[in-house]
């Protein structure tokens, strides 16, 4: 009865003994969260932050990071989504444990463009622990305005060491106001740098208007700046038609200098008039054509017609007269009936014809 039993047991020790050994598996304090007896001391407590990204998330805010690029030195200014946020911006709250994460973080300055931003309950948290609020309210998608952006920055200048932008989301309205404040600080620099739609991109900016907004204010900004990239692109063209050609060019394009006069050489006709050069067609024309008419010159026929409607007689040969001369301000009748025939009526020259002869024109 025993013999069996025996066998099952020697069995199972030979297969115990034909399997590989394993030491014990090693306290990792960053992965382990149970009480380790082996290692003689316990895991650090569940709520202990592990990361920034984690000790960010644990205080409520998502999408935590600090910006870099085109700011100060010494300037530190963070971005994330309201703390708590779930998809509406009426979400946002603060708790003991985001203004313990703030604090840690040397955080004193907040600017929200959250359509809330104006939460009572917010401003009076933070100003109970010396944390300055900027509530900007923008809706969603939307974009904030010139001087909304001027108003941040005013405010980002009195908290250069710590400044944190939240929205809702923390893309949108958060990257807007980033990039602003990117380039209020690049206009600051003695030799500043524009902006691309590259940074506008990183900085999570999302509609057109919020783009053309960026735009504008670099703009505003720098009003030469632009003028001068075009310049530069309009010379490096130049060079280089100029380089095809064979011509060395030096930054600038120069007109070539003539050649010095010889002694004795005369000058040569340019393209402007002057005391040794030929006059020109117009120069000559007015001397051609005199403003009075010569003596012997006939009268043109206009002459005999106004004669004829003041009452003189016509001194242009070759102009007769049978009628008798109008006089200005009396009307006269018809002359004579019928289609072909002239008339005299009143004011109008003489020698016109109306289709009508039985109209009187008065």
């Amino acid at each position: 009865m025993w013999l069996p039993v025996f066998a099952v047991v020697v069995e199972a020790l030979a297969l115990a003994q034909a399997l590989p050994t394993q030491g014990p598996r090693p306290w990792n304090p960053f992965t382990s969260d149970e009480p380790t007896a082996r290692s003689g001391r316990l895991s650090p407590r569940w709520d202990q932050p592990r990361s920034l990204k984690s000790a960010a998330q644990h205080a409520g805010f998502s999408k935590f990071e600090w910006v870099d690029g085109f700011l100060e030195s010494g300037d530190r200014l963070a971005r994330s989504s309201a703390p708590y946020y779930k998809g509406a911006d009426g979400d946002q709250r603060l708790t003991p444990e985001t203004i313990a994460f703030l604090k840690q973080q040397n955080i004193g300055h907040i600017i929200s463009l959250n359509s809330e931003a104006n939460n009572q309950a917010i401003k009076d948290l933070l100003r109970r622990n010396n944390i300055a609020y900027t509530p900007l309210p923008v809706k969603d998608f939307s974009t904030p305005t010139l001087e909304d952006m001027k108003t941040g920055y005013a405010a980002f200048r009195e908290h250069r060491a710590g400044t944190l932008v939240w929205c809702g989301y923390g893309h949108g309205r958060t990257g807007t106001m980033v990039t602003a404040l990117q380039v209020y600080s690049e206009h600051e620099k003695p030799s500043p740098r524009k902006l691309l739609p590259g940074d506008y991109t990183k900085n999570h900016v999302e509609t057109p208007n919020q783009i053309r907004l960026l735009d504008k204010l670099q703009r505003s900004l720098q009003p030469g700046a632009f003028r001068q990239a075009a310049r530069k692109v309009v010379q490096g063209l130049r060079n280089m038609v100029a380089k095809a050609k064979g011509q060395a060019t030096d930054g600038h394009l120069t007109r070539p200098k003539l050649p010095p006069k010889k002694a004795g050489e005369k000058s040569k006709p340019g393209h402007r008039p002057g005391p040794k050069t030929p006059k020109l067609v117009a120069d000559v024309w007015p001397a051609q054509t005199p403003s009075k008419p010569l003596k012997d010159a006939p009268k043109k026929f206009g002459h005999g017609m106004a004669a004829q409607n003041l009452g003189k007689p016509s001194k242009a040969p070759g102009l007769v007269t049978s009628k008798p001369p109008a006089q200005p301000g009396k009307k006269l009748g018809m002359a004579t009936q019928g289609p072909d025939k002239m008339f005299f009526a009143g004011r109008m020259r003489p020698g016109m014809y109306i289709g009508n002869p039985k109209i009187r024109v008065p």
